[in-house]
């Protein structure tokens, strides 16, 4: 039997694919994620690879503050280092390994009519006005 969809924050794992976000301004000069059931901020999440799973930003603090995802930190992505450390194009991109993409999705609909297709550019504006 194979073991059930989840994800982990350190030695805490969760079972599910929803994971629930919400914006602590006051973690630090800029703010930082917190994730229901994990402990602190901006923790680090280990998911199961093929799942599909839900970032719920409903709570209130998110106003304003869309979580980005990216491959590396900081997010700018021009280029990655693949798992051999060689640089080069990233996923999301169309280079190596495509077809393992971040992909936003409202309301069930991928959102993907900006410049990247993928939706980072048309999703965050909808944070920027009261739902």
């Amino acid at each position: 039997m194979a073991a059930p969809l989840g994800w982990c924050c350190g030695q805490t794992c969760t079972q599910g694919t929803n994971v629930e976000l919400k914006w602590n301004a006051h973690a630090s000069e800029w703010g930082a994620y917190e994730i229901t059931g994990c402990a602190g901020v901006n923790p680090t999440l280990t998911l199961s690879a093929g799942a599909t799973y839900t970032f719920d930003q409903s709570h209130a603090s998110n106003w304003y503050h869309p979580v980005g995802f990216a491959y590396i930190a900081g997010g700018a992505h021009t280029k990655c280092k693949n798992a051999a450390m060689v640089v080069g194009e990233c996923p999301e991109l169309g280079g190596e390994a495509a077809g393992t993409t971040i992909q936003y999705y409202v309301n069930a609909a991928a959102v993907n009519n900006d410049e990247s297709t993928f939706g980072l550019d048309a999703y965050e504006p909808l944070f920027f006005n009261s739902q």
